[in-house]
């Protein structure tokens, strides 16, 4: 139990709560790099004593500063064993999906499910409404084409 413990009140456990949605340039502004790519692989790794789930990310096109040909981008919770750790406002990724991620310091995504943009058709999206801010709460999603982004993240 108390490893369990250690992942529920965590320092990363409790960093879920914004006052408001970020834009594509705060997103850029906390970033290292921002990319488009293709999610090759999903696993989960313990950190700081916490399960944190990994994405590799094959890179398309760097929006934004330097990216080596596979990005990892990581947020906190996942599944290790029987145990599993689920941070509200997460993102979720499939493997084989197309995606634009904003990455910190650390290969960390920056604002959780903000910082993933899922990619149908050249059109990147994200939808906030899930998470709890505590104003501006968008009532769905945000659409942009990835050269608004790029042009947004400069």
């Amino acid at each position: 139990m108390p490893l369990l413990t250690a992942w529920l009140f965590g320092p990363d456990a409790s960093a879920t709560l914004f006052t408001h949605p970020y834009s594509i340039e705060e997103l850029s502004d906390r970033s290292e790099t921002v990319v488009a790519g293709e999610v090759l692989a999903l696993r989960t790794e313990v950190r700081d004593g916490s399960p944190w789930t990994v994405a590799s990310i094959l890179v398309t096109e760097s929006l934004y500063g330097d990216a080596a040909p596979i990005v990892e981008a990581a947020w906190p919770g996942g599944r290790i064993g029987d145990i599993e750790l689920v941070v509200a406002g997460s993102p979720s990724l499939v493997v084989g999906e197309d995606t634009v991620v904003f990455v910190a310091e650390a290969g960390r995504v920056v604002g959780l499910s903000q910082g993933v943009l899922h990619v149908e058709d050249g059109i990147a999206w994200r939808d906030l409404s899930h998470m709890g801010f505590v104003q501006d709460a968008p009532a769905g999603p945000e659409a942009y084409s990835i050269e608004e982004i790029r042009d947004l993240a400069r």
